[in-house]
């Protein structure tokens, strides 16, 4: 499954109308850190640690208890700068959307109705029309295949799915427990419908190509196996 999604990287190329690349980035975690440093004076007994140097131990978590106070503060202060950058970037990224939909619906504006409506679809796969330069047949057969297809797209259905999956709880009692494996299973299967969908996308396009045209196709296919291209988004 994973040579096919990244095949679809290169096979989508495009940008979904008021969408934004799928990028993982790492997380930032800060750790709530404890109060007071402790450590077992059984431990070190068992570890054989003389009295006097048990004392030394003990006077050094002191030494360092006594800063802790400090730290955890500057600790606090750093999480809600950290906060205040995550919102700016947020807010950064809405507004680099908003912008793309801004434009989007200034050309469909200024679109004849059954042009607009043909709009969505034709943005999408302009990218392997200008690559493969396909003629207005091949484009019209292809926008239509796309259209249906589109008319149940899984990427919002998965978007949420995948939010929902990485923000649950850790699962501790029997009831959440099958809480938890219903939202796998609920995850799971539009990871089915998403593959699926990913697999449509691919065939359709080949199945408006000539010969040549699925020669060059194939080659950027196997090579998108490897890792090229951008992931398709979905719409907002």
């Amino acid at each position: 499954m994973r040579l096919v999604l990244l095949a679809v990287l290169a096979a989508f190329g495009l940008a979904a109308d008021a969408a934004e690349p799928v990028e993982l980035e790492p997380r930032v975690r800060v750790p709530a850190g404890s109060p007071v440093i402790t450590v077992s004076e059984n431990l070190l007994k068992g570890l054989g640690m003389s009295p006097d140097d048990i004392k030394a131990v003990k006077d050094e978590v002191a030494r360092l208890n006594e800063a802790r106070g400090a730290l955890l503060e500057k600790v606090a202060e750093a999480k809600k700068a950290l906060q205040a950058a995550q919102k700016g970037v947020d807010d950064a990224v809405a507004a680099l959307g908003s912008q793309e939909a801004a434009l989007h619906k200034f050309i469909r504006d200024r679109l004849a109705q059954d042009r607009a409506a043909e709009y969505d679809v034709r943005l999408q796969v302009q990218p392997v029309v200008d690559w493969l330069k396909l003629n207005e047949d091949q484009v019209s057969q292809l926008v239509a295949k796309q259209a249906k297809l589109l008319a149940e797209d899984p990427r919002p259905a998965l978007e949420q799915a995948t939010a929902a999956f990485q923000n649950r709880p850790k699962p501790k009692t029997e009831e959440e427990h099958k809480d938890y494996a219903e939202l796998r299973k609920k995850y799971t299967e539009v990871l089915k419908k998403y593959a699926t969908f990913n697999q449509t996308w691919l065939a359709n396009i080949e199945s408006v190509l000539t010969d040549d045209q699925k020669q060059t196709w194939r080659t950027r296919y196997r090579r998108a196996a490897v890792g090229e291209g951008a992931a398709p988004a979905a719409k907002e």
